[in-house]
């Protein structure tokens, strides 16, 4: 989900399309849900099954990298942000 936001909202500001970056940026809630979600599911395991440290390290693996993949969605959202605020003048450097 995340790759494609990137893709999405470089593709959206190279064309200048504004409808796609606003959907880039809906897509960023889907992607902060589903961020919350997993962290939730990972505590629930640590909480509930005791795991080992082989195990736990894989958690806690799992829980970094998530909140790496949200950041990113949030910068792909930002770069879709930046295209609707730049409305809809073109640049000849694009």
């Amino acid at each position: 989900m995340v790759g494609k936001a990137v893709l999405h909202s470089v593709d959206a500001l190279k064309s200048r399309d504004h409808n796609a970056s606003r959907e880039v940026v809906r897509g960023d809630a889907v992607i902060n849900e589903k961020r919350f979600a997993i962290e939730a599911d990972c505590l629930r395991l640590i909480a509930t099954q005791q795991p080992m440290a082989r195990d736990l390290r894989s958690i806690a693996a799992v829980l970094e990298i998530i909140t790496d993949l949200e950041r990113i969605g949030d910068y792909a959202s930002g770069v879709a942000r930046i295209n609707i605020m730049m409305g809809t003048s073109r640049s000849s450097s694009l």
